[in-house]
């Protein structure tokens, strides 16, 4: 399934308004991420992460906290804000 982040921001929008806090959705969506990294790659192995700015770099920082868990070896790489904005 696929969505716009306009979709995106109203579907957050009402789970906000429902009382669902920022942190579960991040942790929910970082264990999915974890997950399907685990089905094409079932065992730990090595995990470089190319992080821009914005929820996407703690999702995918929060994937690689749970796959640590599971024995991977994490390495993070932060894009400088120039690379990481498309808009620029």
């Amino acid at each position: 399934m696929t969505v716009t982040c306009h979709e995106m921001r109203s579907a957050e929008e009402r789970c906000f308004a429902s009382g669902i806090s920022a942190g579960f959705l991040m942790e929910k969506a970082s264990a999915g991420i974890a997950s399907a990294i685990r089905q094409f790659f079932p065992e730990p192995g090595r995990l470089v992460l190319f992080l821009g700015s914005g929820n996407n770099a703690g999702d995918a920082i929060v994937a690689a906290r749970i796959l640590r868990e599971l024995g991977w070896q994490i390495f993070l790489r932060r894009l400088s804000d120039e690379l990481s904005d498309p808009g620029r």
